[in-house]
Parts: C-alpha cells; sequence; structure tokens
C-alpha cells in the first residue's frame, strides 16, 4: 500500500497543468525554494559533452538485511543559486525511514518546503509537528525533528485530466514542512513510521543531542532500542566511537549489539565488539542473523581505486565471501582468528564486499 505517492501521469496535449505543475518539482517529494513550483529545472545528460555538469548526483550508497543509506546532492539542478541541497536517507528494516535534507545559499536567505505527497488529502491529519497518512490496511505516522518549530501545511494542487471521471474523487496535494523566517541554511528532520498489524515498529522516538551530535532514538516494545547519529563536531563519542558523517547502532533487550552501521568513516568501534579503520573514508553495515554475522563495507560511488581497510569483531567461525567484485579490485585479503575474536584485512572500492561469518556449531 502506497502511503506516500506522487501526482503520476498527465497529458501533454489536453491537460492544462502538465507544464506548470506534473512536471515540476511541485508535483514531487523534494525540496522548494521560496515556494516556487518550478524550483528546479531539467538537468543535463552528463554523457553528451563534458562541460555538461548540472545534473542531480547519487553520491553514496549501501544497503543491507538490516537497512541501508543513500546520499544525493541536488543543487545543481535548482534555479536559486544554492551551494548545496544534499538528501540523506537512513532506512531500517524493520522499523523506520529517517529523511535528512540540509540546504545552504551561496546568497539570498530564503524559505524552504519540504513535501510528501499522500495519496489524497483527507487522509492527512496534522498535529503539531507530527502528521498521520491513514490508508486501507495501514498509517504511516511522521514526526518532524527539525526544523525548529516547523509548520506543517496541507497543500493543495490541481487534479489531472484523467482523474476528473474517477468516481468519489478526493482531492490531492502535498504535506509540505516548512519554518517562518527566510534562511541561509535550513535543516529538515523528518522520521517515517509505517504502522500495520503484525508490524515491527517503534513504540517511541525522540532526539538525543550530545558532544559532537545529534542522534534520533527509536524504542521498541520488545526493549530494542536503535540511534542514529549525524556528527556535528569532531568525533562523535556515545555508544559508538567514530568520525563518520552519520552511524547507526541498534541493541537488543539485554544492551547487546544486533546491527551497527556507518557512513563516511575512517574510523568506527563499538568498544571491543566491533571496529573498522581506513585510511580513507568508507561506509559499512553489520548484524547478526540466526547463522552468525554478515558484514557488507564499501567505498564511495564516485571514489576511483581501491584502498586497504581492517575490521575486527568478536564473532568466531568459518568466514565466507559472499559477495565481492575483483574487477573492481575489492575483496578479502587475509583473515586472523583467535579465541574470541576475527580480523580481516580487506580492499575497498565503490562496489560493496560482503562478508558472513559463520558460527562453529
Amino acid at each position: 500500500e502506497e502511503l506516500v505517492t506522487e501526482p503520476g501521469r498527465a497529458s501533454y496535449y489536453s491537460d492544462p497543468y502538465f507544464w506548470s505543475y506534473f512536471i515540476q518539482p511541485a508535483a514531487h517529494n523534494t525540496i522548494l525554494v521560496d515556494d516556487f513550483p518550478e524550483s528546479q529545472f531539467a538537468g543535463d545528460y552528463k554523457n553528451e559533452m563534458t562541460g555538461f555538469n548540472k545534473y542531480a548526483r547519487l553520491k553514496d550508497a549501501l544497503v543491507s538485511d538490516a537497512g541501508g543509506f543513500l546520499v544525493s546532492e541536488l543543487a545543481p539542478v535548482y534555479h536559486s543559486d544554492l551551494e548545496t541541497m544534499q538528501r540523506r536517507i537512513w532506512f531500517i528494516d524493520p522499523g523506520y525511514v529517517v529523511i535528512d535534507d540540509r540546504v545552504r545559499s551561496n546568497g539570498e536567505a530564503h524559505t524552504y518546503q519540504m513535501q510528501l505527497h499522500p495519496p489524497n488529502l483527507p487522509s492527512l491529519a496534522i498535529d503539531g509537528d507530527r502528521a498521520r497518512v491513514t490508508g486501507e490496511q495501514s498509517t504511516l505516522d511522521i514526526q518532524v525533528l527539525m526544523p525548529d518549530a516547523p509548520r506543517l501545511i496541507k497543500k493543495q494542487y490541481p487534479l489531472a485530466n484523467r482523474d476528473i471521471d474517477v468516481e468519489n474523487l478526493l482531492p490531492k496535494g502535498a504535506l509540505q514542512v516548512t519554518h517562518d523566517s527566510p534562511q541561509r541554511n535550513q535543516e529538515f528532520r523528518v522520521v517515517l513510521t509505517p504502522r500495520r498489524d503484525g508490524m515491527d515498529f517503534p513504540s517511541s522516538i525522540r532526539e538525543v543531542e550530545g558532544d559532537n551530535f545529534k542522534a534520533i532514538e527509536a524504542s521498541f516494545s520488545d526493549g530494542r532500542r536503535d540511534r542514529i547519529y549525524f556528527r556535528t563536531g569532531d568525533d562523535i563519542s556515545d555508544q559508538i566511537e567514530t568520525d563518520a558523517q552519520t552511524a547507526f547502532i541498534s541493541l537488543n533487550a539485554e544492551g547487546k549489539v544486533r546491527a551497527a552501521g556507518f557512513e563516511g568513516a575512517t574510523h568506527f568501534q563499538i568498544g571491543d565488539r566491533f571496529s573498522f579503520s581506513s585510511e580513507y573514508p568508507g561506509h559499512g553495515m553489520f548484524h547478526l542473523h540466526e547463522d552468525g554475522e554478515r558484514i557488507r563495507l564499501s567505498r564511495g560511488l564516485l571514489d576511483t581505486g581501491s584502498v586497504p581497510a581492517s575490521v575486527t569483531t568478536q564473532s568466531v567461525g568459518e568466514v565466507r565471501e559472499n559477495l565481492s567484485s575483483p574487477e573492481s579490485g575489492n575483496g578479502l585479503i587475509e583473515r586472523t582468528q583467535g579465541a574470541e575474536q576475527t580480523r580481516l584485512d580487506v580492499n575497498l572500492s565503490g562496489e560493496p564486499l560482503e562478508i558472513d561469518i559463520l558460527y562453529n556449531e
């Protein structure tokens, strides 16, 4: 069931709002500048010539069974003079999705509007800094953590010609998250939690702040507790020690690590449980499963070549390389096992490397 959608197709020839709405940013789940429906333009095709470089970029991504993240840069396709419009998404399985948008202007201050399109406007209810989309079988809770004092608005948009003959037609539009005064720099941080009978979802979500970080903490009814960290200064020092841009840790009811991850780190450590180190920033996710531990690592998508890195974990057992890309230069180089831990020396490239440590029976 779709709880965040988009208006869909419209007729090039007969729909009066085709040019002004349906092919514009206003019809998509993105950021508007000064509530201008045409805030973006169509990007260049980067393969036409090297001078064409105004296109959106997917900068980094890493996906695993426990979740993952992606980072994109959209500033080159905005009409306004933006230094950056970076969207970062963490999705944790099972549970929730975190969207973090960071906008910086090179010049004038602006107001910015983050948009999410529900299937129809009556399905959307707003309560302060929270909203809910109610579908036929499930709901989506939306919690806005940034900006401070956000304003949540129902924005009605046009219908397509193809919808006119639909029986019991409902108005359509978007949830807009915005702020009062114009700013040169603005950040949006929104948590999406789908709910349906039988699903595992957080019972509470709150923001936590510490030295050099802000974090989203999600608590579950079975005692599980997650944190997604956003670095605001030097190294993050909390349940983890890292210079990552963002990081994730999930603990079970006994306080033991069930999963963790990091984006853009040269070092990442959870006590004696798990550590990663490299001279160059890398990404990683690891999680426990019924047969052992799975580790997935990569270098940035836009980086070329391979770089050395090492991982040390308290899991011991058979080491199995599930996924590698020898043509890109990544792979397992050496393994060293002791009585209580395993060290893996690897080469990392932009392609993911996946290694299992299967517990001894």
